[in-house]
């Protein structure tokens, strides 16, 4: 194009288009990485919240039989990594070194044993709304005096638990509330409750 034609005014308002037109361009790639980005944290978020696990603990006495569990009331499945069980300040690797010392628990005792129901809480993944029964005593004869002192001593037991969601996000918290700590990863424990 001969710009020789071209009036003084038209040749000005075409020297100032170009740079304007380069910084509304500019302007609107900028709005759309921010948009991007924060969408893509909103998306991390709510993948983050569809996968989230809460553990709980639980103790009943339903059909006279008392029963330990840890649920997962949370959205997401739990890796529980590490779980202690603690009675009267001092922690318990199973459940028979717990009733041993709280309730005189004798495991050479036959009709104790048989009806004593334990399993392993450490190392396992308990999915969505799953509950996992870690020890179980129905009432029978010949465990009467075990039974009634498990009874009243179940509501003083603690827990604390270490649990991690699919994305490896891990919490750590005893097991009664709706906020456990946020950690990297689940720390060590000294006795770490396995049967």
């Amino acid at each position: 194009m001969n710009t020789r034609w071209l009036s003084a005014p038209t040749r000005r308002w075409r020297e100032w288009l170009d740079p304007f037109l380069a910084l509304v361009a500019l302007a609107v790639s900028a709005i759309s990485l921010w948009v991007a980005i924060g969408t893509e944290q909103a998306n991390r978020r709510m993948v983050a919240a569809a996968s989230w696990p809460l553990l709980q603990a639980d103790t009943s006495n339903l059909n006279s039989t008392i029963t330990f569990s840890v649920l997962n009331g949370g959205v997401g499945p739990a890796k529980l990594k590490t779980f202690e069980l603690f009675w009267n300040g001092n922690a318990y690797p199973g459940a028979q070194a717990l009733l041993k010392a709280c309730c005189g628990y004798r495991p050479s005792q036959s009709s104790e044993e048989a009806t004593l129901t334990t399993g392993g809480v450490s190392g396992i993944v308990i999915r969505a709304g799953e509950t996992h029964t870690f020890l179980s005593l129905p009432k029978q004869t010949g465990n009467d005096d075990v039974w009634r002192k498990l009874d009243r001593m179940r509501r003083q037991v603690t827990f604390r638990a270490c649990y991690c969601s699919v994305f490896d996000e891990c919490w750590i918290g005893g097991l009664r509330n709706l906020e456990p700590r946020r950690v990297d990863k689940c720390p060590p424990v000294p006795v770490l409750y396995v049967e």
